[in-house]
């Protein structure tokens, strides 16, 4: 706690008044800034005790979700559950239709905060609950303020923000230069020969199809060429990217990244692509934040939110799920260089509200293309 009090005054003499000014003006509301506001919140957060966190799958970002902050405020326990987004988001409209109200945050796809959650009347604006300084410092943050899904700015923020794997080759079969662009993928000696996480469940196939729908430089036509290619759609991260590795499928469109890692520390020859020339997406995968409506744990919920957006809690963050922070002070040392987005480069926002709202275009197409 006291290193917390060091870093508040220190984020304080930063920010200063222009944070103070960001935040008001983003958020139309008056909102509690002081010190005294937020011992007041933590010995408040002290006396529930605990804060309950709905949040991804696996135990590596269960660990980094709840003993960090454990440790940095002692007497406050995380309770923690993981789940997909398909599983959790159903979980929680049953819970409230029963009269439960049994968790305070959300760390999750903007696909399921969004599009299940926020229509089930299941948020609160995460504005009203932004105290420290350095959780909303503009320098920090890659558009120099914190990035919502939303466009009134107020229910779900994107905390992180990785450029999505677009390809990756065998490159005992397939020479990287060969595919520089999206229709290089048209090419007839590639007929057969490409592989496909499916677009028709969420996850990073749904992610590219998704860009290649929206994209100016490609859309539905392209997409309908490309399926005359005999691809082969896969549910199985693993399955494709070791297809890749061993040559079944010597092109593997929209692959997992932490599979194609692993697949390349095990010495197979894969050679991941990143960005194409017809450019990349921006995805934040499972890096969202809401905090539930009628919290059990308020304050704990609000002392819990603040701290995972200091880069305290995103290097955590960003080293469980292994993706990327959209804090610019966070280290990427811990991610493959195609994962990593470059400072002045624009990318298509995967996770934006009007995005979001046009991925069952996409999703429709592919349905057409691969049945279902």
């Amino acid at each position: 706690m006291q290193r917390f009090r060091r870093k508040w005054f220190l984020s304080s003499v930063t920010c200063g008044l222009l944070s103070l000014v960001l935040a008001h003006l983003a958020s139309g509301q008056t909102k509690p800034s002081s010190q005294e506001q937020w011992e007041k919140t933590l010995a408040e957060a002290r006396k529930e005790g605990k804060v309950v966190v709905y949040g991804p799958p696996g135990a590596t970002v269960r660990e980094a979700l709840t003993q960090g902050f454990e440790k940095a405020f002692p007497g406050i326990s995380v309770g923690f559950l993981g789940g997909s987004g398909a599983a959790i988001g159903p979980r929680v409209v049953t819970e409230r239709r029963g009269g439960q109200y049994l968790v305070d945050v959300f760390v999750g796809s903007s696909v399921m905060l969004m599009n299940t959650l926020r229509p089930e009347k299941a948020l609160d604006p995460l504005d009203r609950v932004l105290i420290f300084p350095e959780a909303q410092d503009p320098k920090a943050w890659r558009t120099k303020r914190l990035e919502f899904s939303d466009k009134e700015r107020r229910w779900v923020v994107m905390m992180t923000g990785y450029v999505h794997l677009e390809v990756a080759v065998n490159s005992n079969l397939v020479r990287p230069d060969d595919i520089r662009a999206f229709k290089d993928l048209l090419d007839p000696k590639w007929k057969g020969k490409i592989a496909l996480t499916d677009p028709r469940i969420i996850g990073p196939g749904q992610v590219g199809f998704t860009f290649l729908y929206h994209s100016k430089k490609l859309g539905p036509d392209y997409i309908r060429a490309l399926g005359k290619q005999e691809i082969t759609p896969l549910r199985d991260h693993r399955l494709l990217a070791e297809g890749v590795g061993r040559g079944k499928y010597p092109i593997g469109l929209f692959p997992q990244p932490t599979q194609i890692q692993q697949v390349i520390s095990a010495g197979l020859p894969v050679h991941p692509i990143g960005k194409l020339a017809e450019g990349s997406a921006l995805a934040t995968g499972f890096g969202s934040l809401g905090l539930a409506n009628r919290a059990p744990h308020p304050n704990a919920a609000t002392v819990y939110i603040n701290w995972l957006l200091t880069k305290d809690g995103q290097t955590l963050l960003a080293r469980g799920l292994a993706y990327a922070s959209r804090r610019l002070d966070v280290p990427t040392d811990h991610l493959p260089s195609f994962m990593v987005p470059e400072a002045n480069e624009s990318y298509f926002e995967m996770d934006h509200e009007e995005t979001l709202k046009r991925r069952d275009a996409a999703v429709a197409l592919a349905r057409e293309i691969f049945g279902g």
